[in-house]
């Protein structure tokens, strides 16, 4: 199997410019194109097998067909930390709500944190959660619709 490896620069560009992420935290990193809708990232120093050739490599890392930057669920989770901007920290209740409903509604004083429309990384206790898009309302809060697969949320509500 060969990588499609590409530049990532653009890429990590936009990451720096909306989330405050430090392009270096990627330097370990190969990015490459894994499909014509994503990139997925992978270590550097990653060796594959010749036999059985790998069906998959690395992880799917980020989104370039969307309007707005758009890292996936796992890159949300994996490098979300890093993030210094577009972040929100939400309260257990508001969580809960977030995984169950798939979206909230944030007051204008929490709203007023992120820089416009487009996707943020909520925080619960300083863990990421997921990535969720963000829009401003009209009252001057938030509609925060999150990106937590469905199948993730029945698990983990399952009886």
């Amino acid at each position: 199997m060969t990588l499609d490896v590409i530049d990532p620069a653009p890429y990590l560009d936009v990451l720096e410019e909306r989330f405050g992420m430090p392009r270096a935290a990627f330097d370990d990193y190969l990015v490459f194109r894994s499909s014509t809708k994503r990139l997925s990232i992978v270590r550097r120093d990653v060796v594959l097998p010749e036999r059985p050739a790998p069906r998959t490599v690395g992880m799917p890392f980020y989104k370039t067909k969307s309007k707005y930057p758009r890292l996936t669920t796992s890159a949300a989770l994996k490098f979300g930390h890093l993030a210094r901007r577009n972040t929100i920290e939400l309260s257990r209740e508001e969580t809960m709500e977030l995984i169950q409903e798939g979206e909230i509604r944030l007051s204008p004083e929490k709203a007023s944190g992120p820089e416009g429309t487009g996707y943020v990384l909520p925080f619960y206790e300083g863990h990421v959660l997921t990535i969720a898009f963000f829009r401003v309302e009209p009252d001057g809060g938030g509609l925060l619709v999150g990106a937590v697969p469905k199948t993730w949320r029945q698990a983990l509500f399952a009886r």
